[in-house]
């Protein structure tokens, strides 16, 4: 029984939902961190930057390479962070 209140409480599930999945053959896995969370929060402000920077370039025609290149950098290093984190915990174990 502790065993299933850990895992219930690692799992965006009530336990009523948790054991429902599990009976379905659905495997719940544990929500992502909090930095991982962060990192996507990132990840989308820095594309919503780039596809701003492509907007002003199709209508001026042409672009800002130094502000697309600081961008794209910073894209990459949070890539790079975000495969350094485990996404998900198979099984909650």
């Amino acid at each position: 029984m502790n065993r299933l209140n850990e895992d219930v409480s690692k799992s965006a599930f009530c336990r009523e939902e948790y054991i429902r999945q599990l009976i379905s053959g659905h495997t719940p896995v544990a929500l992502p961190s909090k930095d991982y969370r962060e990192l996507i929060r990132q990840i989308r402000k820095i594309g919503y930057n780039i596809d701003q920077i492509a907007k002003i370039a199709h209508t001026k025609g042409f672009i800002d390479s130094l502000n697309y290149k600081k961008q794209a950098d910073m894209l990459f290093d949070l890539c790079t962070e975000l495969n350094a984190i485990p996404i998900f915990i198979e099984g909650l174990k």
